[in-house]
């Protein structure tokens, strides 16, 4: 589902659900999903600190081309600026658990940048961006459901990039063992 874009609707120029950089006018997702997975945990990480946030997390607009939220213990985001897309999270008020950074507009696919388990709570791991699929009440989020109630964590996501354009994402049901592959163009 994407959200009307027309800045005459809105007392400023710009909203903050609005990113011209990415999509189209009137084609803005209100939702991003990041889909996070193989993130290991480093040799500073203890007990009382959150289990690597392998799954799937939706993310909401907070200003243009920026999406953030907070859960589970983390602080979550994605955004394109002029030049950079960026990718990842950090422990809620502490430490960054995965930082995704590539030079261009828009970017889905990233790497951790923290690579190493010395000196770190997590490292490793990989990150696509997957914004709701459009078709009326058709999303990512509504295949998840059918595939579990809990899709955080009962459901394991492996997203397998074939080109900056083309993702495949195979889901994975823990209860059930079902097995989805939904193949996305985001060209």
């Amino acid at each position: 589902m994407s959200i009307a874009t027309n800045p005459e609707l809105y007392d400023y120029a710009v909203p903050p659900n609005v990113c011209p950089l990415c999509y189209d006018v009137g084609k803005t997702p209100e939702t991003l999903f990041l889909c996070f997975s193989e993130i290991k945990i480093g040799a500073l990480w203890t007990p009382a600190d959150p289990p690597p946030p392998n799954g799937l997390f939706a993310v909401l607009p907070t200003n243009p081309c920026k999406w953030e939220v907070t859960a589970f213990g983390f602080d979550f985001y994605y955004q394109s600026i002029m030049g950079d897309t960026e990718c990842g999270c950090n422990i809620t008020g502490g430490a960054l658990c995965f930082g995704g950074l590539f030079e261009g507009d828009c970017h889905l696919w990233f790497d951790n940048v923290v690579d190493a388990p010395a000196g770190n709570k997590y490292y490793d791991g990989s990150c696509g961006v997957v914004p709701s699929l459009e078709g009326g009440d058709f999303s990512l989020a509504w295949i998840l459901q059918l595939l579990s109630e809990d899709p955080v964590w009962a459901t394991w996501i492996n997203p397998i990039p074939i080109s900056d354009e083309l993702t495949v994402y195979k889901l994975y049901n823990a209860i059930d063992h079902t097995n989805v592959k939904i193949k996305i163009d985001h060209s």
